[in-house]
This record gives C-alpha cells, sequence and structure tokens, in this order.
C-alpha cells in the first residue's frame, strides 16, 4: 500500500456488536472507525450519531453504497471526516483515508482544545478586568472621599484669635479647628 503505518482491525457488524466492545465501562482506544450507513440496527444519518456517541474522540469515515452527495456533504458538516462510495475503494484510497482521517480528526480535537482554553481564557480576562473596574472605582472614591474631607476641614476652620499678655511683649495666635488647637508663637 502507498501509505505509512499499520492498522489493527476491530470489526463490529452492527450497533449493538460494536455496543458490546464497550462492556465494563471501558472505552476502546480506536482512532478511526470505518462506517457502513446500512447496518442491520441502524441505518442513514441516525448510524453515524450512533457511532459519534461511543467513540467521540474517534475520526468516522463513512464507506457507503450510497453516493448521495447530499448526504455525504450532511455528514461531513456533523463531523465525518470523509465520505467515499464503495464503487471508488481500493486499498489505496482506504489506506488514504484512514491516515488523513486520523490526521484531521486530531487537528479537529487540537482546535477544540485551543477554543476551550480561548474561551476560559476570556472569561477570565473579563472576570479580571471587572475586578479592576471596581477598583478603580473604589480608589476613585477613595480619593474623592478625601478631597471632599479636606475640603471640610477647611471651611470648619474659625479666625484666626490673637492673644496678647498685658505684661508680656509675645503674643500668641491661636486657629481653631473642629475638635482640635494649634498655637503658634508670634512676636
Amino acid at each position: 500500500a502507498a501509505f505509512p503505518g499499520r492498522f489493527e482491525l476491530h470489526r463490529a457488524r452492527s450497533i449493538a456488536e460494536l455496543r458490546s466492545l464497550f462492556d465494563g465501562g471501558r472505552e476502546p482506544g480506536f482512532d478511526v472507525a470505518i462506517l457502513d450507513l446500512s447496518l442491520p440496527d441502524s441505518r442513514g444519518v441516525q448510524t453515524y450519531h450512533s457511532v459519534r456517541g461511543f467513540l467521540p474522540r474517534a475520526a468516522v469515515a463513512i464507506l457507503s453504497g450510497n453516493s448521495d452527495l447530499a448526504l455525504a456533504l450532511q455528514l461531513v458538516q456533523r463531523g465525518a471526516q470523509d465520505y467515499i462510495p464503495k464503487d471508488t475503494l481500493s486499498a489505496d484510497v482506504l489506506g488514504r483515508c484512514i491516515s488523513y482521517a486520523i490526521e484531521r480528526q486530531q487537528l479537529r480535537i487540537e482546535l477544540e482544545t485551543m477554543a476551550e482554553n480561548l474561551r476560559k481564557t476570556t472569561e477570565e480576562l473579563k472576570a479580571a478586568q471587572g475586578y479592576l473596574i471596581q477598583a478603580e472605582k473604589v480608589e476613585s472614591l477613595g480619593r474623592m472621599a478625601s478631597s471632599v474631607a479636606h475640603e471640610r476641614s477647611f471651611s470648619q476652620e474659625q479666625p484666626v484669635q490673637h492673644a496678647c499678655s498685658p505684661h508680656s511683649s509675645a503674643c500668641r495666635t491661636f486657629r481653631t479647628t473642629a475638635g482640635s488647637r494649634r498655637s503658634e508663637t508670634a512676636t
């Protein structure tokens, strides 16, 4: 064959047989499923969805006797990696289909992982932005409160009063503010 690698084949002739591969709750480590849409217990698009449910991370390539291009496009749009009509099948075509399907599926999974990481990072950045906005608001309120308190302390100051002793040449100047006294000596 003109394709690299060897493949290990597991055959299931029905959805029920495929289901039996999952006995004990284990998920077989399949890289690709080559799927015929006409099985004894499932037909058409439902067959694809059943297999996708069992093997969500595996590549799925459709091998079908039906050469309906609309159906092929519909299944590829839903995640199938390839759709090969049986009348075009050869060992070389099947080998390339398997290799390419596995590679495309791995890229799809990487892309989905990156998209999920990007979504999470975006949510984290939005949350951080919200915290920064709140911090800026609190800081702004603090500056405003400080400014108002400073203005209020100036507006509550009493006029300067002078007290001079008749027996001394020294004179004291008093400035009173709300709840406090300051004094300065002046001559």
